[in-house]
């Protein structure tokens, strides 16, 4: 627990000295003043918020992916209809000759995989 509080304090020392862009989450966070008394949050309140952020987008993550890999083991036909889209486009099957990695122009082009997410 001590190495995460250090890490945390770290991430926290790090916005305070070199803010971020105004469009993040930690820039809003950086600009929320206590209504009553119009001070900032302190680093401990920074460090709790932006622990509940990381965690929270962990979290969301890696249920929505737990979940499309057991649809995807339950139903062979969409398996088998994904698989048939990525070799399509060369992402299939692992290990192949000529399988190459995934890249963010392929996205737009993996219409059944993006349906299925």
């Amino acid at each position: 627990m001590a190495k995460h509080d250090d890490l945390m304090n770290q991430k926290v020392q790090r916005l305070i000295k070199s803010p971020p862009a105004d469009y993040t989450i930690a820039a809003h966070l950086l600009a929320v003043k206590d209504p009553a008394t119009g001070k900032p949050l302190s680093p401990n309140q920074l460090k709790a918020e932006v622990a509940t952020f990381m965690a929270a987008g962990f979290e969301t993550t890696s249920h929505a992916i737990t979940w499309c890999l057991a649809v995807l083991a339950a139903h062979e036909d969409i398996q088998q209809k994904v698989i048939e889209e990525l070799m399509a486009e060369g992402l299939a099957p692992a290990g192949a000759p000529g399988v190459r990695d995934i890249e963010a122009s392929d996205l737009g082009k993996l219409t059944y995989l993006s349906g299925f997410i």
